[in-house]
């Protein structure tokens, strides 16, 4: 390595201003010596100006020239073709470092020129990092020359590690500062401490000066969950390797931790002053070696989430770095130079105002970044797009790329304004296409086909767009409201990409709220002390290996918090190393990509979000008319266009504007018990009428158009009222009722009587005539004297409807959830449907749910139900079903960020049909769980109770309960009542007085409940039908 760099420093000196021999050389040597020689010769040519201007007075003019002609030429190397990739960033890279040092001659030659400079000596270039080879100096590895870089007063000597081609920063004014900082810090045995909001390039300009002095920068992201022990290993490694570590995120470590890393760094810094080469490591028993060359570098994000106050005594051993915004126009500049453009001043201006205009003029979104990271990718695929389109405008390339890559995060309020932003920037371009992937398009075209869905357009722009973010982004994040499609865009793009690439991509999901962080990433147990890998370690190990012949999309589909997700930061960023609190470093590889599917991006840091490409799909890309519409292209041929006029009928024509009259009138004049979404609620309708279509209903439809067309009619209405309507009180289901009934006058509805609504009537199979729900005569068990009221179960036309809802559902193995307050007979009615079914088909397991219950407790509750069936297939025994009924579904803990962790399970083995195995020896397979089915219960949200996230609303059809009118609860216990007197028994006089105790008994309750009312003295004064 060394004789390469002494090579490379001598060829240098004979290039000169032969321009055609400067290609020779760098064409010659690999990237980090092509880097050197050139930044040799940078500072041989101003060293020498500087030396000599007194005498020659062109010599500064003459190389401010020299080193400009250097830049055009290597720019124009860009616009070629160079090959390799590996190749393009060499010379990609040398321009970013020339243009630094292009304008760095620049300046001093008008500094010169003002008389403000005339001395080699001067602080003007004595501030910037100088590279000088000394033959005759001696070094570490032999005494024939040294590589010598020098930043201010202090000297570094090249330690030639071999670094590979990897991309440089644009140096900034910023950069400068941190560099001289850095320096400093290292010429006095001090650590370095960059410190700043996200994506203010803390990391990477500590690797920068690491890639410049050629030593290897060993990057480490801290946890919570890291031991003195692990940071321990770390630094010792370090001190014997001659290495650089960069500790990234390094107040995420708890406090304890932090004080015992003080003494290891004080240890290590008072060994480098004494210049000992052995010295004592705290808590080794063994001296170990000291290179003088390894340094310590911290990186914090202050005021982050989980984020401690270093200790006193470890903050006076590092020298701190404030990083805020770096120059942004700077950067543009340099790097569209670097990738070609000519006109990069005028583009990097445009660039710059239109990102600062978004973020003043745009909604304050969470998942919005217009920092660094982003800039980068968007200057990363604006190269790829001028190199496809050399002839083309760079002003259309420019905002052509600006456009594609930003439109996948906006909301929709923001798109009309970011595009009038665009065009009033760039005024001269005309609207250019957005870009064309035929053989991708007719791919997922064909997928969409197959899926049975429709081809919406605003939901396939959301598929190119991540086809595109996927293309300049390694981990991607879906972002958007429940049931806009973004499951379903993944499937269908990965198919897609499996048909045109002929590589396979494969999916593994895991829920990371559905498992402690610990078991995600791994722990050490307590009693061992040996380390256990987590599940998603597990997987990243498996599937992150080049031998494997498919690309891997590894999805964490599951709420964000700030604890579990910057654990992968250094996943997320040009990194790409997943390490661990046990020192582990597991690099990402280019067959794996990192997906994330959330709702909201509410709970994570700018770090994060700063470091994922973003695609939000908005509740108007994929709104319920397309849900609809493919659900109706898969029933019978002579049934589609009356099913089509009736949702057109009865729920309107659905445009951004306007979602349907039938949503309209719900939002304004009514307010169901909880929040669910349209796409959910028109799911719910086309479920119910397929579970009606599939039974007694679909064998006895006519032939006739006409007749099939009513029969259709009343039972779409019937459904229409246990769907969109099924979430209402008693007083909304009056309103409901009465808007169907003036709305389009229908003779189709039931003739309801007095006091009763469409609720109370079923569309009897056999005539398809409307009929009241009558539940069957409940008789008093003969010669019982004592009951056991609390499992007492009369029959009322309230839950007869509701089991007549539950076991349509449950027939298609859909999951229902009942809703209601207090005394509604939630659990009862799911008792009465539960002893209906076959003991030797269907096993009954029921969960209750608590604020104590924990997601490894219902994962044990339903596992121990299951027998192994072959491979990771578990089912229930003797290859029956079981039903799991999920009661008091909404109980669970709410946590600090806002999610119920316990919950997450639940969706994850409805959704998925299964669990990650948690034992040590099995951890990253995934348990497939078949054969289950869910009925669920939950009281009503608010007043202290809680809500369940909505991506499990989502899974379950949910209606209703509510509370059983007068003459409801008077057959209920005048049932009871005059069963227990039998005539026989009783004189006539005694009976006449029961028939008269449940009347009364009622009118009390009813008096108590409305005058006793409960306070926050006498909060239990809560009178229900319990």
């Amino acid at each position: 390595m060394k004789d390469i760099c002494r090579q490379s420093a001598v060829d240098i000196g004979v290039v000169g201003n032969d321009l055609k021999r400067l290609r020779e050389f760098v064409d010659r040597y690999v990237a980090q010596f092509a880097l050197l020689g050139i930044q040799i010769m940078w500072t041989t040519d101003i060293q020498t100006a500087l030396e000599q201007c007194r005498a020659k007075k062109n010599i500064m003019k003459d190389t401010s020239t020299k080193q400009a002609m250097v830049l055009t030429e290597l720019s124009n190397w860009c616009l070629g073709d160079l090959g390799s990739k590996e190749n393009r960033i060499k010379i990609e890279t040398l321009v970013t470092i020339h243009v630094h040092q292009r304008d760095v001659m620049a300046d001093l030659a008008t500094l010169y020129k003002q008389k403000k400079i005339s001395d080699p000596n001067d602080f003007e270039w004595l501030k910037q990092a100088r590279f000088y080879w000394r033959p005759g100096n001696a070094d570490e590895f032999n005494a024939d020359g040294a590589c010598v870089i020098s930043i201010t007063d202090v000297d570094f000597n090249y330690q030639f590690e071999y670094l590979g081609s990897k991309e440089r920063l644009v140096v900034t004014p910023l950069t400068d500062r941190c560099y001289i900082t850095l320096a400093q810090a290292l010429g006095m045995y001090f650590g370095g401490a960059p410190a700043g909001p996200a994506g203010t390039g803390k990391t990477e300009t500590v690797k920068d000066l690491g890639r410049t002095l050629g030593i290897y920068v060993v990057v480490t992201n801290c946890t919570d969950q890291q031991k003195y022990t692990d940071c321990a290993k770390i630094f010792k490694g370090l001190c014997q390797g001659g290495l650089w570590g960069c500790f990234d995120e390094f107040n995420r470590i708890q406090l304890p931790v932090l004080s015992v890393v003080a003494q290891q760094v004080l240890a290590i810094q008072n060994a480098k002053k004494t210049g000992t080469k052995y010295f004592q490591f705290p808590g080794d028993p063994q001296n170990i070696l000291l290179t003088p060359v390894c340094g310590y570098f911290i990186t914090m994000n202050p005021g982050y989430a989980g984020r401690q106050e270093l200790p006193e005594n470890l903050k006076a051993l590092f020298r701190g770095v404030a990083m805020m915004v770096p120059d942004f126009e700077i950067i543009m500049k340099v790097k569209l130079c670097s990738v070609g453009y000519s006109e990069y001043q005028d583009l990097a201006k445009k660039f710059f105002i239109l990102y600062n205009t978004c973020k003043e003029q745009l909604s304050a979104q969470k998942h919005y970044d217009w920092g660094l990271r982003n800039i980068l990718a968007v200057l990363r695929s604006a190269g790829k797009i001028k190199r496809d389109n050399r002839n083309d405008s760079e002003a259309k390339l420019l905002y052509q790329t600006l456009r594609d890559m930003n439109l996948s995060k906006l909301v929709a309020q923001d798109v009309p304004l970011f595009l009038s932003l665009l065009a009033d920037l760039f005024p001269t371009v005309q609207f250019p296409p957005k870009g064309s992937y035929p053989e991708l398009t007719v791919a997922l075209q064909g997928e969409i086909e197959r899926h049975g869905i429709v081809d919406h357009p605003g939901w396939f722009n959301k598929v190119i767009q991540l086809y595109e973010t996927q293309l300049v982004r390694h981990g991607i994040m879906l972002v958007g409201p429940t049931g806009g499609g973004k499951t379903k865009i993944f499937d269908v793009l990965m198919q897609a990409l499996t048909t045109t690439t002929t590589i396979t991509h494969k999916q593994s999901k895991l829920n990371p709220k559905a498992i402690r962080a610990a078991e995600m990433y791994g722990e050490v147990d307590p009693m061992s002390g040996e380390w256990t890998t987590g599940v998603f370690a597990a997987m990243w190990a498996k599937y992150n290996n080049k031998a494997n012949k498919f690309i891997m999309w590894m999805t964490c589909d599951g709420p964000v918090d700030a604890i579990w997700i910057e654990d992968l930061n250094t996943v997320l960023d040009d990194n790409k190393i997943l390490t661990l609190a046990n020192g582990d470093r597991m690099p990402m590889t280019d067959n794996v990509k990192l997906m994330f599917e959330v709702e909201t991006l509410v709970n994570a840091s700018p770090a994060t979000v700063s470091r994922a490409g973003i695609v939000y799909i908005s509740d108007t890309d994929l709104d319920w008319a397309p849900v609809v519409e493919a659900w109706i292209r898969k029933r019978p041929q002579t049934h589609q266009a009356i099913l089509r006029d009736l949702f057109m009928k009865y729920m309107g024509e659905n445009t951004p504007i306007n979602p349907g009259h039938c949503f309209d009138y719900l939002n304004r004049n009514t307010e169901g018990v909880m929040p669910v979404s349209r796409i959910g609620q028109a799911s719910r309708l086309f479920n119910l009428l397929t579970g009606l279509l599939l039974g007694e209903h679909g064998n006895n439809l006519s032939e006739d158009p006409a007749k099939l067309a009513i029969q259709l009619e009343k039972l779409y209405l019937y459904c229409l009222c246990w769907s969109l309507g099924s979430l209402l009180e008693q007083d909304d289901r009056v309103k409901f009722d009465e808007w169907l009934r003036q709305y389009d006058d229908n003779a189709l509805l039931p003739k309801c009587e007095p006091g009763q609504t469409a609720y109370e009537y079923f569309v009897e199979p056999q005539s398809f005539e409307w009929k009241v729900w009558r539940p069957a005569k409940w008789e008093y068990p003969k010669g019982s004297k004592q009951l056991d009221f609390s499992n007492l179960l009369v029959p009322t036309m309230d839950s007869v409807r509701t089991l007549y809802l539950i076991e349509n559902l449950h027939k298609q193995r859909k999951p229902v959830l009942m809703v209601g307050g207090p005394g509604t007979a939630k659990t009862s009615s799911a008792l009465m449907f539960f002893n209906d079914l076959n003991p030797d088909q269907m096993m009954i397991k029921r969960v209750n749910f608590s604020s104590a219950t924990t997601p490894f407790m219902f994962q044990n509750a339903v596992e121990g139900e299951l027998d192994k069936r072959g491979g990771k297939s578990f089912g229930p025994p003797g290859g029956k079903k079981m039903t799991v009924f999920l009661d008091d579904l909404s109980m669970p803990l709410v946590n600090a960020w806002g999610d119920q962790p316990t919950l997450e399970i639940v969706r994850m083995i409805i959704e998925l049909s299964g669990f990650c195995f948690l034992s040590k020896d099995r951890r990253g397979d995934f348990k497939v769980c078949e054969d289950l089915q869910y009925v669920g219960a939950m009281g009503h949200p608010g007043g202290g109770r809680n809500d369940i996230p909505n991506r499990l609303k989502r899974q379950f059809y949910l209606f209703n309960l509510i509370l059983p009118s007068l003459t409801s609860i008077d057959d209920i216990y005048g049932q009871m009542l005059t069963g227990r007197f039998d005539p026989e028994t009783y004189s006539k006089e005694s009976l006449v007085i029961v028939n008269k105790l449940t009347r009364a008994t009622i009118d009390l309750w009813n008096f108590m409940k409305s005058k006793l009312l409960p306070t926050p003295a006498k909060f239990h004064y809560i009178f229900n039908m319990r």
